[in-house]
């Protein structure tokens, strides 16, 4: 099996992403987004924010002091899935130990380990970022109510010798959840943080089970599932979002929590197996807002909002919604070390929207002129490279060559073998008889397993 560390695909023109602040008063947030806010800094949007046909809402936690948590609308069955479609994982593999702890935050809080979001072979210490359900449900420390799945790998279609995209996305995505306990309209819905996450920071480690008025959640609350991921229609885009129903000009598509951490944090330097020092920029810099003459960036992680893509003819745009004005007087270092729950922007549908149309947004004037010099500059480094989908695909890498045979004939540079085991379904012995009075006993088969 061959693998290939995702962050070495990263493409030029995550390094060019740039904003500006326009006459108009829209500031054209850098690194992917854009945001257009009121003269006042402030709105509340002039449209329904939990559509009839919602089920899903983020609304106030009914745990004291968790800020935000998510709560199901509907009665769901143990086994069901939470929702069709996952969300991405981005991961950060080998921290800069220098920087790191200017995301404080998002590292105490809302990081994975990436052994348990697929991440284990991106480097040597890996954790991972993910959206929706895996950063918004507040914790317990066992029996909660949603498990996750293993995500779904692939490139999507975005090939480094044919695509100048290649790179700039994550190839981790579909994160799934499973409801692991019946749940009933109202609920607030939790997932495993495991008793030593709780105990690291001296919380209590019984969460009571936690219920609210539909009503009440309609009134307060955000719908989640007005987005679902899909190829993208944006040559080059990878994945997109869509809309699952009709939105009214107006409505508040998604609501846009974000993680204040500091740019520099980002900063990553790999040691090649020659010895050679590469300076690069962690693939979640390419998902964070930003402003060319500001060290903060914000990552938002609300489901689905992280797969827009950029239209100079958009069908929304983000306003910051009326409660994070407590923020914006805060210095930097505050909000990487402080919750920041209540730092929030609104994604507003600027027109009409129809179910299964491609949700868009205007990156800014630098942002489209950075990515036309790249595709325009851009040059494949190697027509001939072989990937790790392509030799695992391909039988003449079926057999692996020996470290000897490796000197005088190596693999690519950044692919590498690994060998990992899975289980097979269980086998039964031969079951007892009245000859035979041992029990059964399980054995588990082994079989090779690909890396894809």
């Amino acid at each position: 099996p061959f693998y290939s560390p995702e962050i070495w695909f990263r493409s030029a023109q995550a390094a060019h992403f740039m904003g500006d602040v326009t006459s108009d008063g829209a500031c054209n947030y850098a690194d992917s987004k854009s945001c257009v806010v009121s003269n006042d800094g402030m709105y509340e949007g002039k449209g329904g924010r939990v559509p009839d046909e919602c089920t899903l809402v983020m609304a106030p936690s009914g745990i004291s002091g968790s800020g935000w948590g998510v709560f199901t609308l509907t009665d769901r069955k143990r086994g069901e899935r939470i929702m069709d479609q996952g969300d991405i994982i981005i991961h950060v593999p080998d921290p800069n130990p220098r920087n790191a702890h200017q995301m404080q935050r998002l590292v105490w809080d809302y990081l994975w380990d990436g052994q348990e979001a697929g991440g284990h072979y991106e480097g040597a210490r890996v954790m991972s970022a993910t959206s929706g359900f895996g950063a918004l449900a507040n914790g317990v420390p066992k029996k909660p109510s949603i498990i996750h799945n293993f995500p779904s790998v692939d490139d999507a279609g975005l090939k480094r010798d044919k695509s100048p995209g290649a790179g700039a996305i994550t190839h981790h995505h579909n994160r799934t959840w499973t409801v692991d306990k019946d749940l009933h309209m109202g609920e607030e819905i939790f997932i495993e943080y495991g008793r030593g996450w709780f105990k690291e920071r001296g919380f209590e480690v019984d969460v009571p089970p936690q219920k609210k008025d539909v009503p009440h959640l309609r009134e307060v609350g955000y719908c989640l599932d007005n987005i679902i991921p899909g190829p993208s229609l944006i040559e080059e885009a990878g994945r997109g979002a869509f809309a699952s129903r009709d939105l009214e000009e107006g409505a508040v598509v998604a609501p846009v929590p974000l993680i204040a951490l500091s740019r520099s944090s980002l900063s990553m330097v790999k040691e090649r197996n020659d010895g050679s020092l590469v300076v690069s920029t962690q693939l979640l810099h390419n998902y964070c807002f930003g402003h060319a003459n500001s060290s903060l960036l914000l990552y938002p992680y609300s489901h689905g909002t992280n797969l827009i893509n950029h239209d100079s003819s958009p069908n929304v745009e983000l306003r910051w919604w009326k409660g994070s004005d407590v923020f914006f007087n805060r210095a930097l270092l505050d909000l990487q070390q402080q919750s920041t729950s209540r730092l929030m922007l609104e994604l507003v549908a600027t027109r009409s929207i129809e179910k299964g149309e491609e949700i868009l947004l205007n990156y800014g004037h630098d942002w489209t002129k950075a990515w036309n010099d790249h595709v325009q500059s851009w040059r494949p480094k190697d027509a001939h490279h072989l990937s790790a989908e392509t030799m695992n695909a391909d039988e003449r890498f079926f057999i692996i060559r020996t470290q000897q045979e490796q000197q005088s004939k190596p693999y690519p540079a950044d692919v590498f073998t690994s060998c990992y085991y899975q289980y097979s379904d269980y086998a039964k012995d031969q079951a007892p008889t009245a000859s035979n009075s041992a029990p059964a006993r399980s054995v588990a088969k082994w079989k090779n397993g690909m890396i894809l």
